[in-house]
């Protein structure tokens, strides 16, 4: 059987997408198989049998001309559909999941039995059945997303054993938060640090990705400082002031060079994690709609900058992604932290609770934060060491991948 994945000839860092070693340690009988790039699938002309893996926001890559006829005129095809980032109950999201079918079933020839969809929560499933019949190939990967993006950082470090390095010439300051790029939301949760008087007490970036503001976002930037949330409309001055800054680099390598600051797996950035007591993370997803109930949580990279650095953490995310990490066998800080914040549904909510929360941190006396920090190392020793145990050995037997490929 043939293997397309999208992105395996890529030799940066995996951001969206499966490689041959991942594979490799997910299904050990992937080595008798060929695995090639989906970008390679017209060389091969009509294929007796194929697997295509391949995320829901690149399904239409699948439309590309050379591509298209390719698949349609493959004899035995299946397909694995992995939808993350968002739940897939809400009614867009269901027209969306009924046009893939449609396009996999009707433009491309796929049989119904021959196509997997991944999903990111297991109450999902339900839906997926509701929706195409009890006989669809549905499963969640929770656990999996998880141990693929532990596996991204744990194998994108060159130097593991210097990052814990300080520098005895910077000062500590009681937080830091990391955002390399501009999203509405993203400001919105610096709007809040601006408004509570706490980016003082912060080393941080912000919009730094390749080092320039491109135009799309300064018109972007404008409109959200021209339409501020009611909430903030008392600190515009203060907010339009830290604007004219954007983007906030972390210092510089050498005059005008900030590209090493483009990929958030840099090791430059270590000094803002190892130089702050509490690191706070400002998750991919954070679902900026006041009233609507956010159905699913989404862990990357960035909450394991955090453990990498031996740091407690208050993470910004979607509602109960705490409890997902819990379940994931990571330790938490509601014995010292309020985590009241992970079970509020709206944004707004959430931002406001975190920020009341670091302002307490922020003004606790020397002793009574240094005893926050020692009541928090056990977790951070917990959460160090099972972030950089080996992966995928033992994925959950759900997951009926290894079957789903076999012809009888």
């Amino acid at each position: 059987m043939n293997i397309y994945l999208q992105n395996t000839n890529k030799v940066t860092p995996i951001y969206n997408a499966y490689d041959v070693n991942i594979l490799n340690q997910i299904w050990d009988y992937v080595n008798f198989h060929t695995i090639n790039d989906l970008d390679d699938i017209s060389k091969d002309g009509i294929i007796e049998s194929c697997l295509i893996v391949i995320e829901r926001t690149d399904i239409f890559r699948l439309l590309h001309e050379h591509i298209l006829s390719a698949v349609k005129n493959c004899k035995n095809k299946k397909i694995i559909i992995l939808y993350h980032g968002k739940s897939i109950s809400a009614p867009k999201a269901t027209a969306g999941l009924n046009y893939d079918h449609h396009l996999l079933v009707d433009t491309l020839g796929f049989d119904s039995a021959n196509i997997m969809y991944i999903v990111q929560l297991k109450a999902d499933i339900k839906h997926v059945y509701d929706i195409f019949g009890p006989s669809v190939k549905v499963t969640d990967y929770d656990r999996w997303l998880e141990e693929l993006n532990r596996y991204q950082i744990k194998h994108s470090y060159k130097s593991p054993k210097n990052h814990l390095y300080k520098d005895p010439d910077r000062p500590d300051k009681k937080f830091s938060v990391c955002i390399r790029r501009y999203e509405d939301i993203r400001l919105e949760a610096m709007c809040e640090l601006i408004s509570k008087d706490l980016l003082k007490d912060f080393y941080y970036t912000f919009a730094a990705r390749g080092g320039h503001m491109p135009e799309d976002i300064g018109v972007k930037l404008a409109s959200f400082l021209n339409n501020l949330p009611q909430r903030y409309i008392p600190y515009r001055d203060k907010i339009q002031e830290w604007a004219k800054g954007i983007p906030y680099e972390a210092e510089k390598i050498e005059p005008g060079n900030c590209e090493v600051y483009d990929s958030y797996y840099s090791m430059k950035l270590g000094n803002y994690y190892n130089h702050c007591k509490v690191v706070f993370v400002v998750e991919t997803h954070c679902e900026h709609t006041d009233n609507l109930r956010a159905d699913f949580s989404i862990v990357t990279e960035k909450i394991y900058k955090a453990m990498l650095y031996k740091k407690p953490f208050i993470l910004l995310s979607q509602p109960r992604t705490l409890q997902v990490l819990r379940e994931c066998g990571y330790k938490t800080f509601d014995h010292v932290i309020n985590e009241s914040y992970d079970k509020l549904e709206t944004f707004p909510e959430r931002l406001n609770a975190i920020s009341e929360e670091l302002n307490r941190i922020r003004n606790l006396d020397d002793i009574s934060l240094q005893n926050l920090l020692d009541s928090c190392q056990e977790n951070v020793e917990h959460n160090y060491n099972l972030m950089l145990k080996e992966s995928f050995k033992s994925i959950p037997q759900e997951f009926t991948i290894r079957n789903f490929i076999k012809y009888d």
